[in-house]
């Protein structure tokens, strides 16, 4: 089969796979030898010499082209070549060459195609030449080998490919070159028929039957090999096939099979290579099939067709390809697939456009233009050949489409194709990457989010691009269109293999927590559908698993919708019965646990009319979305009535404003921190954040950033102080945008996209595992998302040691389908996670451990005394470990609180100079936190109680 290897590029930009039908040789001038000729040539797998590949006796002819062989030679491979010599003693020296054309351009010219020469005085019958390796085959397929001998009574001057001489000879042979051993097909045991057989096949391109392609005599035996048969099918085009049935009276019952190798693997199994079958009681004898379609030729070249009849006088099941049978007969056939020739495309011809034009070209992954950035100019069609674009099978980028005097016309067309098999041509399923239409008359046109899909062969190849303008409906164009009203563009790309999927966690406990069931207003009461989780742990230990409960169908807000959750107090293990937080159209939960107080806060949109995009912005219109939160003071059993903070916090030029799904943060100054999306004029999604410095009592609004293409985002705060946002975006790029603020989104740094985080654009989540701030040995951040750009799937769960800089390990939580995240620290350290799966049937809950996800590499320590760190010496604690009293050495009033390992507040007093001792035979044995503040600052410390 044909591959293009080269990055050659032909003139319609094409990667063409060419064969001997399109190449053009020169046929030297020799005439018959008046004294040595060559009279055979063998050709040898080893240096035994046995001709296992060719054993051709010749004539004293001058110049003959022999295209009946079927020599396969493979790349970098070494064989014997014997030259039988005619009259070997009339000439007292030789000189002997061995040319091959190893990319099919129609010449022996290019550098390693002389296979070797040799020149000596020799008057042997039999010149021997052992282990020449061929070398490097650059395009697999049909191609030539010219052999010439020169013989002469003088010393021999080496020659050159269409040189003419007299004395000698120069034979030309039809080969097959592959890069490796072409594939070895089955052969059934099929013995002579007793019965009905084969005795003629006729391919036709009409239904008359003509035989025009192939009428092919054969005879009783069972099963043959057809090797010259010179049958050329065409991709998608439909045959007449006739078998003719001798002695076919003799069985009551046939049945007929042909494949096609379509793909050049050397089996008949794969999806469409069985072109047809039948089956029935008939004992004519002709059997015609008329309009068979033999479909996509995958890989072009030459490939073996199958043809099978069985006779029986019973039913007859179906036969496999390589079954074996008695009654009947089985015929392979060598044939040749084509596809269309695009050297008819007449796209080369175009000229300049009279209307728009292409001026650049740009792909991007990450940051603008990274993979491929061309200008050009108005003219017609050009042919990119040293771009060579780096490309990642099933990956998606953006195109941008530059348009030149983009006012020249009021509507726009523009096509991407790619070769993907490399066989010249852009017609195969999956070759058009995409195609779009519309009035457009800006300067930039952008597509974001286009996979290029699977290839079946990797490498160099071709990517087209064509943009057509005009004022009247533009329709679909064909790869070889030629028009005058804009351009198309050829592009030398390198498509790599797709980016392997991660290791899989293993999850120590998994449950489906919430299951809907796909039923609008379920007698039962089921949801129709759950979807956004919000996963947390709050100041006792206890996991609320939060989500939106869908009655109607899976739309949002302003959907029937309730918010519920499920409480789990033994890490995840065992889960109560759902409750319900609030009813009807709220839902988008962010929840965020304040530690010092232990108040939970679940904030979401609220709507009985318009999402997020139909909200009119009036803050008293009840046809804008509400930003609403509810709370919880006993551990997520009870809940508030909602509190609006709509109005409150409502910018001018506002459509809406919500919660971003997942998780909020708590500072280490106590700030509670809530991201935010914000819809402004046209409908751009901007970020912002919400956030309280009192506990709650009072919401305030971060300034709104700039950036116009942002969306749901999740926040982190770091060492240095900054909250890191990490954003779901629609800037075409696949990845995440990230961007930092210091001063509680007053300002906002300038954005980037982080290069690991690949995004279909969905919603992530990012948390803080541990800080070396808090006495841990490591820094730790942890981020959840569908680790795709090609759809919501392969849910990955990543570690980074350096704040978010990179990522040191990711794995994947759930394979194949998985959306919205939510992520938690459990009380002994663990990881858990809640997250969207089965097509958004499902909420799922997985526990994961450190260990895991590390490959073992880190492992979580809980903080110890040995952990404690001062940092002012005023302040002192002792004994430590302690059993019932605690003495302070603070030397003026101070403001103490003790926190358990989790961060829940259990004890707040104010302590006087003149007591300085706490009673704490109340609390239970374990770690516990201590917070001192006083004039001289706040001081953390560490103790155990015995």
């Amino acid at each position: 089969m044909i591959k293009i290897y080269s990055k050659a590029i032909c003139v319609i930009g094409a990667l063409l796979a060419v064969s001997m039908s399109y190449a053009q040789y020169c046929t030297p001038a020799v005439s018959a030898s008046a004294t040595s000729f060559l009279n055979n040539l063998k050709l040898s797998t080893t240096s035994d010499a046995t001709g296992d590949l060719l054993n051709r006796p010749s004539s004293n002819v001058g110049y003959e082209n022999i295209t009946d062989t079927d020599i396969v030679l493979i790349s970098n491979t070494a064989y014997t070549f014997n030259f039988g010599v005619g009259d070997p003693t009339l000439a007292a020296y030789k000189r002997i060459h061995v040319w091959i054309d190893m990319n099919g351009d129609g010449d022996f010219e290019d550098d390693g195609e002389l296979t070797f020469s040799w020149s000596a005085a020799n008057q042997s019958a039999d010149l021997k030449f052992s282990n020449k390796n061929i070398g490097p085959v650059i395009v697999e397929g049909e191609t030539r080998m010219r052999v010439a001998m020169v013989a002469s009574d003088a010393a021999i001057d080496a020659i050159s490919p269409c040189d003419g001489f007299s004395g000698g000879e120069v034979e030309d042979y039809k080969i097959s070159l592959y890069l490796t051993p072409p594939p070895t097909y089955c052969q059934p045991t099929v013995p002579a028929s007793t019965t009905s057989y084969i005795n003629n096949l006729k391919v036709s391109t009409t239904s008359e039957a003509t035989g025009d392609l192939l009428n092919r005599s054969s005879i009783n035996t069972g099963y043959e090999y057809i090797t010259d048969s010179g049958l050329s099918l065409m991709s998608n085009t439909a045959y007449t096939f006739n078998l003719g049935v001798a002695d076919a009276a003799l069985t009551s019952n046939k049945r007929v099979h042909v494949w096609i190798d379509m793909n050049g693997d050397g089996d008949f199994m794969d999806a469409g290579e069985l072109m047809f079958s039948w089956t029935g009681a008939n004992v004519s004898s002709d059997l015609k099939f008329s309009n068979k379609n033999i479909g996509p030729v995958v890989v072009a070249g030459p490939t073996r067709m199958r043809v099978a009849m069985v006779a029986s006088d019973a039913a007859i099941d179906p036969i496999s390809p390589c079954d074996d049978f008695s009654g009947g007969e089985v015929e392979d056939y060598k044939i040749t697939l084509q596809v269309p020739d695009t050297s008819t495309c007449d796209a080369t011809s175009m000229t300049a456009s009279t209307t728009s034009f292409i001026n650049y070209m740009k792909i991007t992954e990450v940051t603008d233009g990274d993979m491929l950035n061309h200008t050009s100019g108005n003219v017609g069609y050009e042919n990119i050949t040293d771009s060579n674009v780096p490309l990642t099978a099933e990956q998606s980028y953006r195109f941008n489409f530059g348009i030149g005097n983009p006012g020249g016309a009021a509507n726009k067309r523009v096509h991407i194709w790619i070769d993907k098999n490399q066989d010249g041509d852009f017609i195969d399923a999956g070759e058009e990457i995409f195609n779009w239409t519309g009035a457009n008359t800006t300067a930039d046109l952008q597509f974001s989010g286009k996979s290029i899909g699977a290839f079946s062969v990797l490498g160099s190849t071709t990517m087209r691009v064509a943009m057509r303008s005009s004022d009247s409906t533009i329709p679909s164009l064909s790869p070889c269109e030629a028009f005058t009203d804009g351009e198309v563009e050829d592009y030398a790309i390198v498509v790599q293999a797709a980016i392997p999927p991660f290791e899989s966690l293993t999850a120590e406990v998994e449950h489906d927590l919430f299951v809907g069931d796909q039923v609008a207003y379920s007698t039962n009461g089921t949801p129709h559908t759950y979807r956004i989780p919000s996963l947390v742990t709050t100041t006792s230990g206890t996991l609320l698993a939060i989500t939106d409960a869908r009655y109607e169908n899976a739309s949002d807000v302003p959907g029937d919708i309730d918010l519920q959750l499920r409480r789990s107090t033994d890490n995840g293990t065992t889960w109560g019965s759902a409750i319900t937080i609030n009813t009807v159209h709220g839902g988008d939960a962010c929840t965020v646990v304040d530690k010092e107080t232990g108040r939970i806060f679940i904030f979401y949109a609220y709507s009985e009319y318009q999402g997020i995009f139909g909200s009119n912005g009036d803050p008293d219109s009840p046809n804008t979305l509400r930003s609403q939160y509810v709370y919880s003071d006993d551990d997520g059993l009870t809940w508030s009535a909602p509190v609006d903070l709509t109005a409150a916090l409502y910018k001018s030029g506002d459509k809406s404003y919500w919660a971003s799904a997942g998780t909020g943060i708590q500072l280490r100054n106590g700030t509670l921190v809530i991201p935010i999306g914000v819809v402004r004029a046209g409908n751009e999604i901007y970020g912002a954040l919400i956030y309280s410095t009192d506990h709650g009592a009072t919401w305030n609004r971060s300034a709104t950033n700039s950036f116009n293409r942002f969306d749901e985002n999740t926040i982190v705060e770091l060492n240095d102080g900054r909250i890191m946002i990490n954003s779901r975006n629609h800037y075409g790029t696949g990845r995440r945008l990230v961007t930092y603020t210091s001063d509680l989104g007053t300002t906002w740094e300038p954005y980037s996209f982080d290069a690991a985080l690949i995004d279909p654009i969905c919603q992530g989540n990012i948390i803080r595992y541990t800080s070396t701030l808090d006495g841990y040995e490591k820094d730790r951040i942890l981020f959840s998302n569908p680790a795709s750009t090609s759809g919501r799937k392969n849910g990955a769960l990543r570690i980074s040691y350096d704040e978010g800089q990179t990522w040191a390990h990711t794995k994947l939580y759930q394979p194949g389908f998985s959306a919205y995240s939510s992520t938690t620290i459990l009380q002994d350290g663990k990881i858990g996670l809640l997250y969207e799966s089965d097509n958004y049937t499902k909420i799922k809950f997985k526990r994961f451990s450190l260990e895991d996800l590390t490959d073992n590499t880190d492992s979580f320590k809980a903080l110890s005394v040995n952990d404690l760190k001062t940092s002012n010496k005023r302040a002192m604690l002792y004994p430590n470990p302690v059993k019932n009293r605690l003495h302070l050495g603070i030397t003026m009033p101070s403001e103490v609180k003790i926190y358990n390992m989790v961060g829940k507040l259990v004890y707040k007093e104010e302590v006087s100079l003149e007591r300085k001792t706490l009673d704490v035979s109340f609390l239970n044995n374990g770690l516990y936190f201590i917070n001192i503040k006083n004039d001289s600052g706040i001081h953390n410390f560490k103790i155990i109680k015995n």
